[in-house]
Parts: structure tokens; sequence; C-alpha cells
């Protein structure tokens, strides 16, 4: 006589008890998955600066000027003097947060008035010369910005400059401390100018910053804050409004406006 076999399946409960430890599951890995993954972006996007400090200082020490970016323009941002002359890989210029798009083969031409007077024409590379917006923008731009000029104002340390100047290697006194290149923050869509944000490259915990003597550092908002005033950057907001600076660091006072004087108390 054959014995009947008992097909049990799962029941309700049980099913939903699988459910439940699941979405426990999920609920604890991916959080920890997220900060691996920001984590990762960092460090490669740390790299990519790395790279572009280390093409910097070889182009000032092979310009007359010593410029460390293309020349004496303290409002450009074009990383054309390095790419692909020192870096082969256009992709450096790309975070890793982002989805900016950098790509050599778009190319325009301009006019220009060369060092002996006359006219020329040339060949450049746009995706290089000027930044995207911000992280999600993929019409073409590269993800830096650089800051290659030491601004107009009184310093916590009591230095004053007097007039903004380019910064080259003959005269940046302290490379270890003097950032150049950053995370881009250009404060679209009503966002602020320089101030990590969620639609910055690496959201609102902060930004890498590339210093002059090739090394890199992520920075939260008050660290970056205290970085622009070691490195002659007065935080720049032609709004005025410097209070989430002054709340981003303990201590910190200004007068004057972001020309003005600074001093901690």
């Amino acid at each position: 006589m054959r014995r009947r076999q008992d097909h049990r399946g799962f029941t309700l409960i049980e099913l939903l008890v699988v459910v439940g430890i699941i979405a426990l599951l999920l609920g604890v890995l991916l959080p920890v998955l997220g900060r691996v993954r920001d984590q990762a972006r960092r460090t490669v996007c740390a790299s990519n600066l790395r790279q572009i400090m280390y093409a910097t200082m070889m182009y000032s020490k092979e310009n007359k000027g010593g410029w460390y970016i293309t020349n004496f323009d303290k409002n450009n941002d074009s990383l054309e003097c390095l790419i692909p002359w020192y870096i082969k890989d256009p992709h450096v210029a790309v975070c890793p947060g982002t989805r900016n798009v950098v790509n050599l083969k778009i190319t325009q031409t301009e006019n220009y008035t060369p060092p002996g007077g006359g006219s020329a024409s040339r060949t450049f590379y746009p995706h290089l010369r000027t930044p995207a917006q911000y992280a999600e923008d993929d019409r073409g731009g590269h993800s830096y910005e650089v800051f290659c000029w030491a601004g107009k104002a009184e310093y916590p340390d009591g230095v004053k400059i007097t007039a903004d100047y380019i910064m080259t290697y003959k005269n940046v006194r302290r490379p270890a401390e003097t950032f150049l290149v950053l995370d881009r923050d250009q404060g679209p869509f009503n966002t602020v100018n320089n101030w990590p944000e969620k639609i910055d490259n690496h959201g609102e915990k902060g930004l890498n910053l590339g210093f002059c003597d090739g090394h890199v550092e992520f920075a939260s908002r008050g660290e970056m804050v205290r970085a622009m005033l070691v490195s002659r950057h007065p935080w720049p907001r032609e709004s005025g409004d410097l209070g989430p600076a002054l709340a981003a660091v303990k201590g910190l006072h200004n007068t004057g406006g972001w020309e003005g004087k600074w001093w901690y108390q």
C-alpha cells in the first residue's frame, strides 16, 4: 500500500516572516552599500584631481610665467593646457559622481590675436574649456573648477592683499596649504555658489580639493571655508551673504564682505 505524500507549502505567516526578514536586511544593507559607493566615487575623483594637480605642476615649470593653468585669466576654468598634453585620458576630467561629459571628438574654431599682433584661428575643445553646471549636467563640460588667484582681503593670519593676483609656482609660498583645483560648484538653480549641495559632485557632504604640492583632501563645508582662507581665496559670494560660511566655522568673523576682513575669535 502506497503512503500518501504530504506536499505542504508555506503558510501565509511564514511568507510574511520571510518577506519581513528580507526587507530588514535590505534596510540595513542599502545605506551601507550607498556609503561604500560614495566613498569609491570620492576616491576615484581624488585620483583624478591628483593627476590634474601633477599636470599643473609640470605645466607651471614649462611656461615662462609659471602659471598653473593656461594664462593670466583668473576666471578661466579651462583644462586645455593639461589635456591631452600632460594627461592622455580625457575622462580624468570627469568626476564619477556626475553625469558630466568630456568628448574630444567635439571641437570648435575661434579667431584670436597672437602675441605678435594680427589675427589667427585655432581649434579648441569646448568640453575642456568650460565646466558643467551641476552633477547631472550631461550637455558637455568637465567636473572641476580652478581657483588660480589670490583674492583681495585681510586674512585671519594678518596678511592683507590689496588687489587680486594670479597664483604661480613662483609666488605660492605654502603649496601644501594652498589649493588650486576643486570639485566644480557653479551655483545654478538658486543654490549657493561654492557651497556643497545636493546637485553638486558629492552632494552636501563636501568636495575634493587639489593642493599645489599634488595632494588631495576631501573637505566638509567648514573645512572648505578654512582652506579657502589659508589658500588666499576669500569665500566668493558676490551677493554678500556670508551667513553660511560664518555659521560653518566656529569663531569665524567678517566685516566688509568677502573682500573685507576675516578673523577668528
